[in-house]
């Protein structure tokens, strides 16, 4: 005769990934991209979910819940990956953010990739999140587990540095004063 545990903890994930699964993988792949690490990272939510199944059942919110956990997971493997190799993204998409947030028509690419990369983490998530991503505060500050204000101000401060470096390293390149 089957434990009958271990049919209750299928059953309750079953139910979970009915209810949550799709949606959680849509975010993982708007916050990570889309590849076969989607599924992973899915897995391993889901993972947490099950370890951490009472606290999931005692929070009033178990969809944010669920999104929190997903979040910190692509964090993780975002910072895993940029320190085993670059992170490789094409020109076309660094000449697009450059000319969003420069105003300049004739960005060049690899400006744009230096002063992102030069960077702290926590900037450049921000300003990447919001202004190439196009997520709202509150959508960044449920994924960051930070406030609506102190995301703003974040934000702020990593576009007011973004166009210093900017500015400094490129002084013959116009730029916007404000970010689209």
């Amino acid at each position: 005769m089957p434990d009958r545990s271990k049919q209750d903890i299928h059953l309750w994930l079953s139910t979970l990934i009915d209810t949550h699964a799709d949606e959680v993988h849509r975010h993982i792949v708007r916050l990570t991209g889309f590849g076969p690490h989607t599924e992973d990272l899915l897995q391993d939510t889901l993972l947490v979910c099950v370890n951490k199944k009472s606290e999931f059942e005692a929070v009033d919110n178990q969809r944010a819940w669920m999104f929190k956990v997903a979040t910190f997971t692509c964090q993780n493997f975002i910072r895993k990956r940029q320190k085993m190799q670059q992170r490789e993204i094409g020109v076309d998409y660094l000449e697009d953010f450059g000319r969003r947030i420069t105003g300049n028509q004739d960005i060049q690419a690899a400006h744009v990739m230096t002063v992102l990369k030069q960077m702290d983490d926590a900037d450049r998530e921000i300003l990447v999140l919001h202004d190439v991503e196009g997520f709202t505060h509150q959508e960044i500050a449920d994924m960051t587990d930070s406030k609506v204000g102190t995301l703003k101000s974040r934000l702020s401060r990593a576009r007011r540095k973004f166009r210093q470096r900017f500015v400094e390293q490129y002084p013959d390149t116009p730029i916007k004063e404000l970010f689209g």
